[in-house]
């Protein structure tokens, strides 16, 4: 169904509608588009405000969402019309755009999404879906009238081996269906077990039970540094989206990621930091106590990428490197090691490394390299002081090549250089997979001192 367009003919305008992504409500029996069908629908797109998609773009948005209607409509207008950037029209909408949109659908769960939860709790769905995640090479156990009504909801393809419908869903699915199976056991267990105590997060001898994000992260106060780029921006809209409270801290603020945070309706902060200022991130850790009390959790995610070639590097780049990245992120945790020492329940520091501090650099620049490896003995030093002293955990991700605007100048053949070492994969990281880390790591209270690899296999030779 489509809203209605009204066109003003004496000015010539449109008034109302005017977008070519207003499909208002969705039918299960709702045909999937071809890839021509969804080329055609983004042409309307073009033809009505002058924005074009670049090819890849268009191949993109076909390939995460196979023709699934809603998917499509609700990929384009998120990159068109929710992202502040593509609202430019002077702007052709780019794969990266895409990979954004993908992206924030996920991470607001929007309605269409979030009933993929709810069908998931139903017996008959996760008679098809459980065997087909866990690897199962026939569907011949699969009651037939099963298979053919989780067919009819769109959740697998239509033709073709059993499958999930399209990427985005086979990154919902599996996390949707292991929450819903795990909380149904353990609301099992209460009933089986009245006397059933939970765990803590800090340890104590409980019996233990599975924790939902929203409740970890449910008034947690969490610093996110860097929060204006592509990382910083998923965590802190997904840590808002879960109830918790970010603290924005960037040296150049950005709008949409304010508005992104400010939509969820909680408390947050914004802070324009310069972190290779130390005096700056004490004035910060002032302002925090102040606002917040006190503080539960920091990401350490602001960095600068450095290319520079070895007899081309400059003191300049040297420092303004280091100073960032190794210098800002050690005073950001003495800081709030202060502030967290007194605290009760889980508190914790991730530091977002690199593959660069293990390998030597691939095609990053000297400065870049050693301020990731310091970075990495840092986690490992604050892990042993501030675990030893105050029971506070400290862990790193390192991931290779992550998709979004720290790469978008490099060029073209680093990045597939790459790729050709990955095993696995073999594309650019999506900043999700780090989220799925950090799901991981807010779950586990036992895990300190622990750098998680995100490389594609790279390290195996």
């Amino acid at each position: 169904m489509r809203d209605y367009r009204i066109q003003s003919t004496a000015e010539n305008a449109i008034i109302a509608g005017g977008s070519a992504f207003n499909i208002r409500a969705e039918s299960l029996r709702l045909g999937d588009f071809s890839p021509g069908e969804v080329q055609a629908l983004l042409a309307q797109h073009t033809a009505t405000t002058g924005q074009a998609f670049a090819e890849d773009a268009q191949n993109e948005v076909w390939q995460l969402t196979q023709g699934q209607p809603w998917l499509v409509n609700a990929l384009a207008y998120e990159a068109c019309f929710r992202n502040k950037v593509g609202r430019d029209r002077s702007r052709p909408i780019a794969t990266e755009a895409i990979c954004d949109a993908r992206e924030q659908l996920i991470l607001r769960r929007e309605t269409h999404l979030d009933q993929l939860t709810d069908k998931l709790q139903e017996e008959r769905v996760r008679r098809v879906v459980e065997p087909l995640l866990s690897g199962a090479e026939s569907d011949e156990a699969i009651p037939q009238d099963d298979l053919q009504y989780v067919r009819d909801l769109g959740l697998l393809r239509r033709q073709g081996p059993i499958a999930i419908a399209n990427p985005i869903y086979a990154e919902v699915i599996p996390r949707d269906l292991t929450y819903t199976t795990q909380n149904v056991k353990v609301r099992r267990g209460d009933r089986a077990n009245p006397n059933a105590r939970r765990c803590d997060m800090n340890g104590s001898a409980e019996l233990e039970q599975y924790v939902t994000m929203q409740e970890y992260l449910n008034g947690r106060r969490c610093i996110i540094t860097g929060s204006s780029g592509t990382i910083g921006k998923i965590f802190a809209t997904f840590i808002a989206s879960r109830g918790g409270i970010p603290i924005l801290v960037d040296v150049a603020p950005q709008d949409d990621v304010v508005e992104a945070v400010a939509a969820y309706g909680g408390e947050y902060s914004v802070h324009r930091v310069d972190l290779s200022d130390v005096a700056q991130i004490k004035s910060l850790y002032a302002e925090i106590a102040d606002q917040h009390d006190s503080l539960d959790m920091l990401i350490n995610n602001a960095g600068l990428l450095s290319e520079v070639k070895l007899l081309d590097m400059t003191e300049d780049n040297w420092d303004r490197v280091l100073n960032v990245n190794a210098k800002g992120a050690a005073f950001m945790s003495q800081g709030a090691v202060g502030l967290m020492k007194n605290g009760r329940g889980d508190r914790q520091i991730i530091n977002i490394v690199s593959l660069a501090a293990l390998v030597g650099g691939l095609y990053v620049g000297a400065p870049y390299v050693c301020s990731k490896a310091a970075l990495l003995g840092l986690s490992r030093n604050y892990a042993v002081q501030a675990g030893r002293e105050f029971g506070i955990r400290v862990n790193s991700i390192s991931p290779v090549i992550v998709s979004g605007q720290m790469i978008s100048n490099t060029p073209r053949e680093a990045i597939d250089g790459v790729k050709d070492l990955m095993k696995v994969w073999k594309q650019e990281v999506p900043p999700v997979h780090l989220l799925y880390v950090f799901e991981m790591l807010c779950r586990t209270p036992s895990m300190t001192g622990k750098n998680i690899v995100l490389d594609g296999g790279i390290l195996l030779e």
